[in-house]
């Protein structure tokens, strides 16, 4: 979740990169994006609108968490690091990802920097999972179909 307040929430998949390089869309920001260096779907929201996230001057208003905060792909590459770029994003109205989570639709862990770096996306989702403590952790273990199950 990058944000969520009274007016809604707006979010990005870190787990779904695109068979597509960086370098073929934003050129500039080839050298300082975190590997694998690929765009990524950040959610069904706008597909056509790109969102950056990665290491940046620290005065920036926006921290997601540690050191991760907004980028302006609009500025100078050079002052940032371990960038990753998003096709779109994920985007809730007002109370509707509130009640989501009241429903229990949604697993809620807090972040750490290197899940916005992850050099093996594909991987996320099971590593998040096994880091919980109590129940949640079993959801490391399922299979990717439940429907196998």
């Amino acid at each position: 979740m990058l944000t969520h307040d009274a007016e809604g929430g707006l979010g990005v998949m870190l787990n779904r990169p695109v068979d597509l390089a960086v370098a073929e869309i934003f050129p500039g920001w080839k050298a300082v994006a975190a590997p694998p260096a690929c765009m990524y779907s950040g959610g069904p929201v706008e597909p056509d609108a790109a969102l950056g996230l990665g290491e940046g001057p620290p005065d920036r208003a926006q921290m997601i968490v540690g050191p991760i905060g907004a980028v302006n792909l609009d500025g100078r590459p050079e002052d940032y690091r371990s960038v990753r770029i998003f096709a779109g994003y994920s985007g809730w109205s007002r109370g509707q990802l509130d009640g989501e989570i009241a429903r229990g639709d949604w697993i809620v862990v807090d972040a750490l920097v290197e899940d916005v770096t992850a050099t093996s996306p594909d991987g996320l989702w099971r590593d998040v999972l096994r880091r919980q403590r109590g129940r949640v952790a079993i959801f490391a273990t399922a299979p990717e179909d439940a429907s196998l199950n």
